[in-house]
């Protein structure tokens, strides 16, 4: 007599998956969430346009969506196991084409990898689908928010890597901002190696057993399930709220990379800004699960909207300047701190990077380093420079600024042989 799926016990088999899937989302979370401020710059130095900088998360997203529904179909015919690995597979490609594009400077080939990169952002999506195919209704929501966890450690260290893997691939010869793409090859790989390996039987094909425990049960269309979601007002508001959601958060993401990066801003700190945006995206699931259950899930978006207007609004007016007190009490006290990369030109005549000569320029800000007391204060060779109080006040004074009142200067550093 066949084996009904009545008859299986689930208990063990759901505890293998959950930590399965956990284990994926972690190496999954570490390759994709790196690439999200590399991405920007990179496009932003092939292109030599900022205007353009969001172009590699965007064409990610477009790769997660457009992945959606193939993957969704593969699921229904070969199970989440296969649907999972052809993911992380088309993420791998694309992690090899965006390195080859950012290497030789080639925009289409760059973001046609960050499209393919978005199927391994869909597979990680579908892995929470995954985490309840056996789960018993007393148990789903918590199955559920231990896969979403497993990404939450993913994507927060993930971008914390984006230094060393820049050195790495400085070490290669390659553009360091290519280093998180090397990144995201290896974790999806790791991320593929446990799916085949581990997540036996399928979830999936287990849980649509018919009664005769062989075959499949009869799946939906595509069309027929929009068109039910299309019936539900809820449902319809719960999607508006996504769309306008990440139409904003990652409108402001993608641009910050960038403007870090006119502040000389290393890599690790841009990675850590990167990082504490993913916790605050998935740290507080549970409260905001628990939230929902109490006072319903329309009110808890209408709160979530209200909380990303306050946050685009206090990032919008904070300062965009750094301020620096000077004063003859603390003189000898540390006033700044700056420090810059080596540019990395790439010499035919084998003339050393290495021998770049640095020359720091403060000038009085609106006068675009054009000012006639402008300071131009030569570095030599070194990537930093650091003054007292007493010091940068010397520099200052130069530029014939009232004592004792506040001043706006700008402050840039440029390279030369």
């Amino acid at each position: 007599m066949p084996e009904t799926t009545q008859n299986i016990d689930f208990s063990e088999q759901q505890k293998r998956i959950i930590r399965t899937l956990s284990a994926a989302q972690v190496f999954n979370g570490v390759g994709i969430a790196g690439t999200v401020a590399a991405g920007s710059l990179l496009v932003t130095s092939i292109s030599e346009s900022e205007s353009l900088a969001g172009l590699a998360q965007t064409t990610t997203v477009l790769g997660a969506a457009m992945m959606a529904l193939p993957l969704a179909k593969l699921t229904q015919k070969g199970g989440r196991r296969l649907s999972l690995m052809i993911g992380y597979s088309v993420g791998i490609v694309g992690s090899i084409l965006a390195i080859l594009g950012g290497t030789h400077k080639i925009l289409f080939l760059m973001l046609t990898g960050t499209f393919l990169v978005g199927a391994a952002s869909a597979s990680g999506y579908q892995a929470r689908f995954a985490a309840i195919d056996l789960a018993s209704s007393e148990n789903r929501s918590k199955n559920l928010s231990i896969v979403v966890w497993g990404s939450t450690v993913g994507a927060v260290a993930g971008p914390n890597l984006m230094q060393p893997a820049g050195n790495f691939s400085h070490l290669l010869n390659l553009p360091r901002l290519v280093g998180p793409y090397m990144i995201a090859g290896v974790s999806l790989s790791l991320a593929t190696i446990v799916i085949f390996f581990f997540l036996k039987p399928d979830p999936y094909l287990t849980a649509n057993l018919s009664s005769d425990g062989v075959t499949q049960k009869k799946h939906e269309t595509t069309r027929a399930a929009l068109k039910h979601i299309r019936t539900i007002p809820n449902a319809l508001f719960a999607v508006a709220a996504i769309g306008v959601g990440h139409l904003a958060m990652v409108s402001i993401m993608v641009m910050t990379p960038v403007h870090m990066s006119h502040m000389d801003v290393a890599l690790s700190v841009i990675g850590l800004v990167i990082s504490v945006h993913v916790l605050g995206m998935y740290a507080f699931s549970p409260i905001v699960g628990a939230l929902s259950d109490k006072l319903g899930r329309v009110r808890v978006i209408q709160i979530g909207i209200l909380i990303l207007i306050a946050a685009a609004t206090l990032a919008g007016l904070a300062p965009d300047m750094q301020t620096i007190p000077l004063g003859f009490a603390t003189e000898n006290n540390a006033a700044v701190k700056f420090s810059w990369t080596n540019p990395d030109y790439d010499f035919a005549s084998g003339v050393s990077s290495q021998d770049v000569n640095y020359t720091l320029e403060i000038d009085v800000a609106g006068q675009s380093f054009n000012g006639a007391n402008k300071k131009a204060v030569s570095i030599s060779k070194e990537l930093s420079v650091s003054y007292t109080q007493k010091e940068f006040n010397i520099i200052l004074s130069d530029l014939q600024l009232k004592l004792n009142s506040p001043a706006a200067v700008e402050v840039r550093i440029t390279a030369s042989l």
